[in-house]
C-alpha cells in the first residue's frame, strides 16, 4: 500500500512540473491584450519621502548609448497637417484601420519597397502581428483604441483612447506614435490636449481620398497625404496608385522624415 501511494505522489509531481515549464513558455506578446484599459485607478497611500543616500566612489564606465527624454507637448505645440510643403517629387501613403491583410497586400508593398505609414486601431495591430512586423519601410501612428468620436467624449476619455493605444502600439513595435489621425476625420481644438498629454505632435488628415478605386484622370501633387484602408482589394487598388505616381514622375516617401 506505502508503495502505491508514493507511486501516485511522483507521478502527480511529475504532472505539476510539466504544467509550469508549459505556463513559463508562454511570452507576453501572445497573450491577447486588453479591450479596453480600466477607467478608475484606486488613490495609493502617500509614503514620506525617504533619507538621501550620498553617493558612493565606485565610478561606472560610459556606455555608448544615450537616451534623450521626450520633450513634454503643450496643446499650442500641436501640428495639423493634410498635405507636406515640398518642392520634392513625393507623396505619403497612409492606410487606416480595416479588417483585412493579405499575402496579396505584401507582395505589393515589398515589391515596390513602398514606405507606409499605417493608423491602426491596435486589437488589429495585435492580431496581425506577425504581418505587420515583417514590413520593412513601415510606421505605427495612433488611430484611438476604440475609434471614438473624439469629439463628442470627455476630455478624460479622450486621454484613455490616445494613450492606451500608444502604450500597446510601442509594446508591439518598440517605438511610440507622434503622430494621431482622427478617426473620420473629427477634430476638434480640445483634441489638442489630449494629444499632447499623450505625446502626439502632428494631428495627421489627408489631401486625397482612394477606397475601391482608382479615377482616370486623378492627378496627385507634391506633398500630397494619401488616404487608404486596410480593405479587401486595396492589393489592387494600391498597385494602381503606385503605377500612377510612377507615371507622374513622383514617388512615396515616408511621413515621419518629413515632420520636424
Amino acid at each position: 500500500m506505502g508503495k502505491i501511494v508514493k507511486f501516485v505522489c511522483v507521478a502527480l509531481t511529475a504532472v505539476l512540473a510539466l504544467e509550469v515549464c508549459a505556463f513559463s513558455n508562454v511570452r507576453a506578446e501572445d497573450t491577447v491584450p486588453p479591450d479596453a484599459p480600466p477607467t478608475t485607478v484606486a488613490p495609493t497611500t502617500t509614503v514620506a519621502p525617504t533619507t538621501t543616500v550620498a553617493p558612493t566612489t565606485k565610478t561606472v564606465a560610459s556606455t555608448t548609448t544615450t537616451t534623450t527624454p521626450r520633450r513634454i507637448l503643450k496643446p499650442e505645440d500641436i501640428i495639423k497637417i493634410s498635405k507636406i510643403q515640398t518642392n520634392k517629387p513625393i507623396v505619403f501613403i497612409t492606410i487606416d484601420d480595416g479588417v483585412t491583410v493579405s499575402p496579396e497586400l505584401a507582395k505589393v508593398l515589398d515589391k515596390y519597397h513602398t514606405p507606409v505609414t499605417t493608423f491602426a486601431m491596435p486589437e488589429m495591430l495585435w492580431r496581425a502581428r506577425s504581418w505587420y512586423r515583417a514590413r520593412q519601410n513601415m510606421t505605427f501612428e495612433n488611430h484611438t483604441n476604440t475609434h471614438a468620436h473624439m469629439t463628442s467624449i470627455s476630455p478624460s476619455s479622450q486621454v484613455i483612447e490616445l494613450c492606451w493605444s500608444n502604450k500597446i502600439i510601442k509594446g508591439l513595435f518598440h517605438e511610440s506614435p507622434i503622430m494621431y489621425r482622427p478617426p473620420r476625420g473629427e477634430w476638434s481644438q480640445e483634441n489638442r490636449i489630449a494629444m499632447a498629454k499623450c505625446g502626439l505632435k502632428y494631428a495627421v488628415l489627408w489631401s486625397v481620398a482612394i477606397e475601391s478605386s482608382v479615377p482616370e484622370n486623378l492627378v496627385f501633387h507634391k506633398g500630397d497625404i494619401i488616404l487608404f484602408h486596410y480593405l479587401r482589394g486595396l492589393s489592387t487598388v494600391l498597385e494602381q496608385v503606385l503605377n500612377k505616381l510612377k507615371e507622374q514622375k513622383l514617388q512615396p516617401a515616408l511621413l515621419r522624415d518629413y515632420l520636424k
